[in-house]
């Protein structure tokens, strides 16, 4: 059975205080009408920021109830769709607003972060409705957790240094701070289940693909120091160039992405002037870079059956009739896929960072 929250908070100049209502209830309709008749004022929803749903219910399928959401006038379609590695209760009682005074405001601009660090990506009501419908792709959404002292770091363990910061997925951090939301990574669906979950690197590199990323900063191994890491900010150069085919029966999908990428940290005695450091530079972050995508896509094809990238669409064009694009039954046939990726990075080095 679904259970309901109710978030509302004092629009003062200074954050009050929140109020959490749940309710058990049968469907979504009939909870906010329960809830209605218990609290004073009447439950409006045209200023929701984000529908938090539980991982558990994920699994189970929530097809129902995004169709109910959609259907509801009072919820914009900007409405952000989060899955939480907790309970949708325990997420909202931990989420602590402490740089912004209004909770709506506050739920609004943390889930942006993907603008700036490439972990997530924005995932509305509107697009996971229309991938649900979809018969090129499937739905994601932005992976929730809370920040806390017990979380799961000990599953990093193994992971190499070199890839640890991104290699996190929400409820995982070493972050300690008041504010306790956590969202990076995605939750990947087949149809309306959570079949998987990527972790902040595989967010990137959807990103990448789907002509969604803007601005990072990564970590790569360093060809002068073997080990040692350089940190690049690197933005996207164009979107991504996707050509998929039919070779044989199997889709054969070729990626171009273009990426303009600047040293920001490194080995004190580096010389990046040297056109030959350069080159190195840039041939280790273009392997470290592909290697990941190329891991992001086998991962989400052969293992998750979900085509989260869209490439169905770029096979469109090649089928006039609409029972011939329907009988190649696209999302049973992208887990025989190949790929193939290509990236190119124009690589500067800060002025203040070269050897003199």
């Amino acid at each position: 059975m679904p259970l309901l929250g109710s978030n509302s908070s004092e629009s003062t100049q200074q954050y009050t205080s929140t109020s959490i209502t749940t309710v058990e209830c049968n469907s979504i309709d009939s909870g906010i009408n329960l809830i209605n008749s218990y609290i004073s004022k009447q439950v409006n929803l045209s200023h929701a920021k984000v529908i938090v749903i539980s991982e558990s219910l994920a699994v189970e399928g929530i097809g129902d109830y995004i169709s109910s959401f959609i259907n509801n006038v009072e919820v914009r379609p900007d409405c952000n769709i989060v899955v939480s590695r907790c309970s949708a209760e325990d997420f909202l009682n931990n989420s602590k607003p402490t740089l912004e005074t209004l909770s709506a405001r506050y739920y609004e601009q943390v889930l942006n972060s993907s603008q700036y660090t490439g972990y997530t990506a924005t995932t509305t009501l509107f697009s996971f409705y229309n991938a649900l419908k979809s018969k090129t792709c499937q739905p994601i959404a932005i992976l929730g957790g809370i920040n806390s002292d017990s979380g799961e770091e000990a599953s990093n363990v193994n992971i190499p240094y070199i890839e640890l910061d991104s290699s996190y997925k929400a409820n995982e951090t070493p972050i300690k701070n008041a504010t306790n939301l956590e969202n990076m990574g995605l939750a990947v669906f087949n149809g309306d289940k959570l079949v998987g979950e990527l972790n902040a690197m595989n967010a990137l590199s959807h990103l990448m693909c789907t002509s969604q990323f803007n601005s990072s900063v990564v970590s790569v191994p360093s060809p002068f120091n073997e080990n040692g890491i350089i940190n690049l900010f690197i933005k996207e150069d164009g979107n991504a160039k996707i050509d998929v085919s039919i070779l044989n029966g199997s889709p054969y999908i070729c990626i171009d992405i273009p990426i303009v990428a600047s040293v920001l940290s490194m080995e004190h005695d580096l010389d990046l002037k040297s056109e030959e450091n350069l080159k190195s530079l840039e041939k280790n972050a273009i392997s470290y870079l592909e290697k990941n995508i190329l891991f992001y896509l086998y991962l989400t094809s052969k293992k998750m059956h979900a085509d989260i990238a869209d490439f169905g669409k770029y096979l469109l064009n090649d089928y006039i009739f609409i029972d011939d694009w329907e009988n190649l039954d696209w999302l049973n046939l992208y887990p025989d896929s190949t790929f193939h990726v290509n990236i190119s990075i124009q690589l500067t080095s800060p002025y203040l960072l070269v050897k003199n």
